[in-house]
């Protein structure tokens, strides 16, 4: 599988100075209104089937989970709760955001407040490593960021950051690698 080949290339290039991790990244449970008309897509319930048969597959060779683009807070819910009920690794979290009218940051699929999303994850995953945001807009991806900084509790577990999602981002090499911050 493509978890092991990874972990064999993570082992082989770990070191004492470097501890090179996997990260098993899930799927959204959710698949787009336009995938899910085409027929042949899968709907939830099989799609929660899925990620579980995913997640046991990748689960001897990986040291964290990633969510990935998740689209609501309950799909948000959702995936870490399959996550938590297989392992106590790390899970990671991401979603694309935007601004609604009233300039709240908000999960771009389902326009529901980020902070709900966040708070949520905070207070139900216990092994919450990190959140992540990103967006085409750079403003709204700096301003995403800010709210996680004022959402997630100084000296918790869990780092923020941010990342680009296109080729034409403004957000500049350092501001990526200097995005992930441990409190």
């Amino acid at each position: 599988t493509n978890a092991r080949l990874a972990r064999e290339a993570a082992d082989a290039y770990s070191g004492k100075r470097r501890k090179v991790r996997v990260a098993g990244c899930v799927a959204p449970l959710a698949l787009p209104a336009a995938e899910v008309e085409e027929g042949g897509s899968l709907g939830v319930e099989e799609m929660e089937a899925y990620v579980e048969c995913v997640v046991e597959a990748m689960l001897p060779y990986v040291d964290i989970w990633f969510m990935k683009d998740l689209g609501s807070v309950a799909e948000s819910i959702d995936t870490a709760e399959i996550l938590c009920s297989s392992s106590v690794k790390p899970i990671w979290a991401s979603w694309e955001v935007e601004r609604d009218e009233v300039a709240a940051i908000t999960i771009a699929q389902s326009g529901e407040p980020l902070d709900r999303a966040v708070l949520e994850l905070l207070s139900w995953v216990p092994s919450m490593g990190g959140m992540l945001v990103n967006s085409f807009d750079d403003e709204i991806q700096k301003d995403a960021l800010v709210l996680l900084r004022k959402l997630v509790p100084f000296g918790h577990e869990a780092q923020i950051g941010s990342y680009a999602d296109d080729d034409h981002s403004l957000v500049t090499e350092d501001m990526y690698f200097s995005s992930v911050e441990k409190w």
